[in-house]
């Protein structure tokens, strides 16, 4: 199935205008499935249930009569509504242009042709006796239907239009397929002659088979109820042809069956049929009262997260660019600051440097002792100043100034060699200071 999603395509876009169109042209699966049904048609009215060649249905009613048999009624209107129904289905998809390349026509695909190439080898086959080539064509139509009707079953999309469209005539076809299948498997037995136990014992594995098949179609979501309503009328069949008196006594005077053993048969036949009856029931129930209504309020709950999660998305880039400028400016504002608090901090890093490099050091180099020169002379210029006024300076409220003053005094004392070179003055404001 590689490429053909790219070929068929229900709609058309153009990649420059960006606008959708319906597609409605012919594809390769119309023209199979068309010529598929004709080659169909005429089988079944040739070599198969309905041929004037050779017939299936009195090949697994009359010529070999088993354990498993049923009447040919039921084979009548099986293949009256399989030929009915698919037929529509064909032209449908010709008639109904915006059918034509739907996502029904996609899943069946090459199933249906291949089903009808295999359906010619299972009728040949029983027209010219092969019985065991036979059942093994018949196996193969069986297992291409199942996977046509399970392709179909994932088609969520449809409606029961669309069911009863495209999916309702393909699981029909496999629903009795499936039964053709096992009563070819028991006339193969009863062609080999084989004893009534042998044959007994495949019956029961026929109808555990049935069994099983209905329960686990059943058992799944969405449920296709064809499958199992067929499986279950057939057992019914069954069950009524074992209730004939004639076929009672053929096979018990010419297949040589046990009464006990063909009773005890019968009877399971019967309590499979009501098994399978109370099952298809409840599953009635549960669809209509809990299965379809939790799966509406999934598919309604899914819309509206689509709906809130591109509301969302859309809010969060629109916040996401507003955070985004709001942060520049932020980052803008707080680089602008630490530039000013860097000027601010500036002259106040040389004043601490500067008083760091006033305190005593044992290594000092002679180059930086150079530089410290000045500003010492400037700070004695301004204690010169105070010397000449004595009295503004006694008289100056700030005499936390004074001590000040001591303390960097004692400092400079502390450090002959650095002040050697300084005036007299200096004498004379230490000893006026003492006097004061």
């Amino acid at each position: 199935m590689a490429g053909v999603d790219r070929v068929v395509k229900h709609y058309r876009v153009n990649h420059e205008t960006g606008e959708r169109t319906l597609n409605t042209s012919f594809n390769v699966f119309i023209f199979l499935n068309a010529i598929a049904y004709i080659i169909n048609l005429v089988l079944i009215f040739t070599v198969g249930p309905f041929g004037n060649v050779s017939n299936t249905t009195e090949l697994l009613t009359s010529n070999y009569q088993t354990i498993m048999t049923i009447d040919k009624t039921f084979f009548k209107v099986a293949w009256v509504l399989i030929i009915s129904w698919q037929g529509f289905w064909v032209l449908w998809q010709i008639i109904k242009p915006s059918e034509r390349n739907c996502e029904g026509v996609v899943r069946a695909a090459y199933f249906y042709p291949f089903t009808t190439a295999m359906y010619a080898g299972y009728t040949i086959s029983c027209r010219a006796r092969m019985l065991i080539l036979a059942c093994a064509f018949a196996f193969g139509v069986c297992g291409t239907l199942v996977g046509l009707s399970m392709s179909m079953n994932r088609f969520r999309a449809k409606i029961w239009k669309g069911y009863m469209l495209w999916q309702g005539p393909m699981t029909l076809h496999a629903a009795w397929m499936m039964v053709e299948t096992m009563l070819i498997t028991n006339v193969v037995f009863d062609r080999l002659d084989e004893t009534w136990t042998i044959k007994l014992i495949i019956a029961g594995i026929s109808l555990l088979v049935l069994f099983v098949t209905a329960i686990s179609w059943l058992s799944s979501y969405p449920v296709d109820f064809i499958i199992p309503f067929v499986l279950m009328v057939a057992i019914g069949g069954i069950y009524l042809e074992l209730k004939n008196q004639i076929h009672y006594n053929f096979l018990v005077l010419q297949q040589n069956y046990k009464v006990d053993f063909l009773d005890g048969f019968k009877y399971t036949v019967l309590a499979v049929f009501l098994l399978i009856l109370v099952a298809f029931i409840i599953k009635i129930v549960v669809v209509l009262l809990y299965s379809r209504p939790k799966d509406q309020e999934e598919r309604r709950k899914k819309r509206e997260s689509r709906v809130s999660v591109s509301i969302t998305i859309d809010t969060g880039a629109a916040d996401r660019n507003n955070i985004r400028n709001s942060n520049r400016n932020n980052n803008n504002n707080n680089n602008r600051s630490r530039d000013r608090s860097r000027d601010n901090d500036r002259p106040k890093r040389r004043t601490k440097e500067y008083d760091v490099e006033l305190e005593p050091r044992p290594s000092t180099p002679v180059r930086k002792t150079k530089k410290k020169k000045a500003p010492s002379s400037s700070k004695m210029s301004r204690d010169r100043d105070t010397t000449d006024s004595p009295r503004r300076a006694s008289d100056s409220p700030r005499t936390p100034k004074k001590k000040s003053t001591k303390k960097k005094k004692v400092k400079d004392k502390s450090r002959p060699q650095r002040n050697s070179g300084t005036s007299t003055s200096e004498t004379s404001y230490d000893n006026g200071d003492d006097i004061v």
